[in-house]
């Protein structure tokens, strides 16, 4: 007899402690489910019903003309010619560089005209450029000079030139024909 408040209180445990809850349980979530397929679709019908349709998208006239002229207004520019040590490895290496750049030419100025303009400044700074530049690479760390696409001297580069120029956005792009590493300690 006094087994029998044991037992049966092993049964109801065994049972999830409580009787019949799983069939509430799945009424509940059945009815959540529905809730939620009910929202779904009436938030789709709304936005079919009071939402515009995409709009069209059109371009300016002569847009294409613009973009084709000022690519082809950004002529090239050679700026310096340099063989430059770099000790920075503990091995003697010299630079042998060549750096041109793109110019971008101001509205109202012919391409030539301008093209002209900045080689004579470039004439008249000369030493100043190659000093700046002579600077940067001797400076330069082995992983910015051993770069394969020299994004971090190409930056540097173009920096030293606004400085000189005035004008940070004279020089659209720097572009290294030739960047040769010798070694020089053998």
């Amino acid at each position: 007899m006094a087994d029998e408040p044991v037992q049966a209180a092993s049964k109801e445990a065994a049972d999830g402690g409580q009787g019949g809850g799983g069939k509430r349980n799945m009424v509940l979530g059945g009815i959540l489910a529905g809730v939620m397929l009910l929202e779904g679709v009436g938030l789709y019908v709304g936005m079919k019903m009071f939402g515009a349709g995409p709009e069209q998208a059109t371009a300016e006239e002569g847009l294409v003309d613009k973009a084709q002229k000022k690519i082809s207004e950004r002529p090239e520019v050679p700026i310096a010619k340099l063989k430059v040590p770099n000790r920075k490895t503990g091995k003697n290496y010299l630079y042998d560089i060549e750096v041109a750049a793109t110019i971008i030419v101001p509205e109202g100025k012919t391409t030539d005209e301008f093209k002209a303009e900045i080689t004579e400044q470039l004439k008249a700074r000369e030493n100043s450029i190659e000093d700046r530049l002579s600077f940067l690479i001797r400076s330069a760390n082995p992983q910015e000079l051993d770069e394969p696409g020299l994004v971090t001297m190409r930056r540097q580069i173009k920096a030293e030139l606004g400085k000189i120029f005035n004008d940070e956005k004279l020089f659209d792009e720097v572009l290294l024909p030739r960047w040769t590493p010798l070694r020089a300690d053998m």
